[in-house]
């Protein structure tokens, strides 16, 4: 019998002989403790200590026969704090909620992967030029990497504990069945990634960089599983009368939302109001391509020749006129992201303002580093990124795919980096919201954008170096 499939009862609250007083609940039939009936197989758990059974050591917990833990102490932030580099500390996490938790652990978890996996690749690197000195400097970073995954991994069981101290102690049916499935995802997801953790152990121990890199990345990719993503999702009705969920659309104030429509009638003075936004943004921080960008969609590139013959080959009409290594591929996100067979676009060159941008950007150091490994071995590399360092990039780009990345044959770093401009329906930023109705009206043109890569070999190996 499977866990969805076990039958319960429900148990009055009662007092134990040593004056333990229980609450009522609802437990499993056969078995006293109310858990699931199944064994399980062996694992390692608390990082060395065996035990056959990991739910029975929970109960242990809950019920308070483990001397090593104190009941009731899921809402406690215990263990190690992590601090990360980008301000995340574990003391921002609620454990009294389970989603809101597994959320917050889930982003903790991919941050200290991708941070572990820059360093594995400078090691990797390292070792294949026989850098002795760089890889003693990197080997105590990688173990402290390795130590904070470790610890993220700690949050996530604290995590599973309070699922099943919420299962134990629910009197509500419908409730006890959800948090059985929310727990079987969630001891799927945690023995998953404490088999990855033991392997990239054992492969920093050896020395074995390729492989720590492989299982890192089956660390950061088990959070993305669709198992993973159904225990961070809210938990679902397992009730067919129950009312239907309702929509995650933004509730606004009736003065927000004001604010958000109430012009769009006139659309000519939301424009008015977006170019003198976007003329602030390029003289007073520093957006000289985001504004040229709206510049171009306002006027169909009417007013763009300047721009142009500054940062770009050409403006060119169609798709039809790029090289075939591209042109499918531009074709189909200018259907998926515009809504049209075709559109113009602007190619523009590799010492342009905006290409020198997105070349020296923390985004594009991290793309390299976790594809470092990849491109070395002489692989093509496709992937996205959201480029918001600075706000030029996020106001010009924002989320952009970086394609066809390679190294040619004198070592130099060829690729693309594309993306439409557009407006996103019901962004929560009232300006795109003016923007986009623009856009459903025709007032303005959407475009695609083609940063050409051509990175010299001594350029694109000193960003990989520099921390």
């Amino acid at each position: 019998m499977s866990i969805y499939e076990q039958k319960t009862v429900h148990v009055n609250s009662y007092t134990k002989n040593d004056g333990t007083h229980v609450k009522e609940h609802y437990r499993g039939i056969g078995n006293s403790n109310g858990i699931m009936p199944e064994k399980t197989p062996e694992y390692r758990d608390d990082w060395g200590t065996e035990t056959k059974n990991p739910l029975d050591k929970l109960i242990n917990i809950l019920t308070g026969k483990d001397t090593g833990t104190q009941q009731d102490s899921f809402n406690m932030n215990a263990g190690p704090n992590i601090v990360l580099s980008g301000g995340v500390s574990t003391s921002n996490i609620d454990f009294s909620n389970i989603l809101s938790a597994v959320l917050s652990v889930g982003s903790i978890a991919l941050t200290v992967g991708i941070t572990a996996a820059q360093v594995a690749g400078k090691l990797y690197k390292a070792g294949l030029i026989g850098n002795i000195s760089e890889k003693a400097k990197l080997k105590p970073q990688l173990n402290t990497e390795i130590q904070k995954i470790k610890e993220t991994q700690n949050l996530a069981d604290k995590i599973e504990k309070n699922t099943l101290n919420k299962l134990v102690n629910t009197k509500n049916q419908q409730e006890y069945s959800e948090l059985y499935k929310t727990l079987a995802e969630q001891r799927d997801l945690n023995q998953k990634n404490r088999l990855a953790i033991s392997r990239i152990e054992y492969a920093s121990e050896h020395e074995d960089y390729q492989t720590v890199l492989n299982e890192l990345n089956n660390y950061q990719s088990n959070y993305k599983t669709a198992e993973a993503a159904r225990t961070i999702s809210s938990m679902p009705s397992m009730d067919p009368n129950r009312a239907p969920v309702k929509s995650n659309t933004p509730k606004y104030s009736k003065l927000e939302q004001l604010r958000r429509t109430g012009l769009h009638k006139a659309p000519y003075i939301e424009k008015l109001a977006i170019n003198a936004g976007m003329n602030y943004y390029e003289h007073y921080e520093n957006c000289p391509d985001a504004n040229a960008f709206w510049q171009a969609a306002v006027a169909g590139f009417k007013n763009s020749s300047e721009y142009i013959a500054e940062n770009s080959y050409y403006l060119i009409d169609s798709t039809k006129q790029l090289p075939r290594n591209i042109r499918t591929f531009v074709q189909a996100k200018v259907l998926k992201q515009i809504g049209k067979v075709d559109a113009p676009g602007i190619i523009l060159r590799p010492d342009c303002r905006l290409t020198q941008e997105i070349v020296h950007s923390p985004e594009f150091k991290n793309f390299l580093d976790e594809n470092f490994s990849s491109l070395i071995e002489g692989n093509v590399v496709n992937g996205s990124t959201y480029f918001g360092s600075s706000k030029n990039l996020a106001l010009a780009l924002g989320h952009a795919d970086i394609t066809n990345l390679h190294i040619d044959a004198e070592g130099n770093l060829k690729g693309y980096v594309i993306d439409t401009y557009d407006f996103n329906k019901d962004d929560p930023m009232w300006q795109v919201e003016w923007a986009h109705n623009l856009q459903e009206r025709g007032e303005i043109t959407n475009f695609y954008t083609i940063n050409v890569l051509s990175i010299p070999k001594e350029v694109w190996t000193q960003i990989i170096l520099n921390k």
